[in-house]
């Protein structure tokens, strides 16, 4: 049954059409380097503001950089800050939630912590954390991740606290099972489905999060190339040449679509009751 319905979950148009356009970005950010037509960095200030052509695909910034470049590497960036940040959150949200939902003592503690963070807007929130930290791309990472960190301790509080009364659980204790032991192998894979879909969704979320912080400046530095920066750079020049914010904003868009539509089919996939 479980085979079936992941055949039919890969079968899904919708969900081969992502995947592929998924892979595509990831492929072209590992390969970034030999697919760059030219450095990223380099500035030439003779062929400001060119429009795409074939020398320049999607033509040139304000100080002569490649765009197409400045994507490619960019997509480096920010695929890393989206996966590692959510990774950050998934960790260290998913621990906090498990731990209240078992320990009871704890529960108070730690939900109501987690009822102040989810008080401050997240975008709010990491701008908070990278003013503390500074600006730089491991601090743009702890930031937008740690902002995630309520939201999913809360989800996954609420999948496992309805599995700690249930009967393989208490037979489990019954054996002499130790605490950790039964949150590993009982309670977590079980509790885990709400929660990896909220990740996929949460993936989207992060690489928002990111160029919104980069777009205002809060993030890295103006000059590495990273998508939310490249939109920023080109907000004065969309008169005189649209594309260098275009291209960047239509990448992301299409990026945080096709992470939106995965998680709704494998939520589901994991959830048949919820067509």
């Amino acid at each position: 049954m479980q085979h079936k319905r992941l055949r039919d979950f890969l079968r899904d148009p919708v969900v081969r059409v992502v995947l592929t356009v998924l892979a595509m970005f990831v492929g072209l950010a590992l390969l970034a380097p030999y697919l760059a037509p030219a450095d990223p960095l380099t500035l030439n200030m003779r062929n400001r503001f060119q429009p795409p052509s074939t020398q320049h695909w999607l033509g040139t910034d304000e100080v002569g950089r490649d765009v197409l470049s400045r994507l490619l590497f960019g997509a480096q960036i920010s695929l890393s800050v989206g996966f590692i940040s959510t990774g950050i959150g998934f960790g260290i949200g998913g621990a906090l939630g498990l731990l209240a939902a078992y320990f009871r003592r704890l529960d108070d503690v730690i939900m109501r912590l987690m009822d102040i963070l989810l008080a401050i807007p997240t975008v709010l929130l990491a701008i908070a954390i990278i003013a503390a930290l500074g600006p730089g791309l491991y601090n743009l990472m702890i930031a937008v991740g740690l902002g995630s960190v309520p939201s999913f301790a809360r989800l996954m509080r609420s999948s496992a606290i309805r599995l700690t009364g249930i009967e393989y659980v208490d037979a489990a204790r019954a054996l002499g099972a130790r605490d950790l032991s039964v949150l590993w192998r009982a309670v977590l894979p079980n509790a885990l489905p709400p929660v990896l879909i909220y990740a996929t969704l949460s993936l989207g979320s992060a690489i928002l999060s990111a160029a919104i912080l980069n777009f205002l400046g809060l993030g890295l530095d103006p000059t590495v190339p990273e998508w939310g920066a490249m939109a920023a750079a080109g907000r004065n020049y969309l008169r005189q040449a649209p594309h260098i914010t275009f291209v960047p904003s239509v990448t992301i868009f299409i990026v945080v679509l096709c992470l939106n539509l995965l998680g709704d089919k494998l939520r589901d996939y994991l959830d048949p009751r919820s067509k």
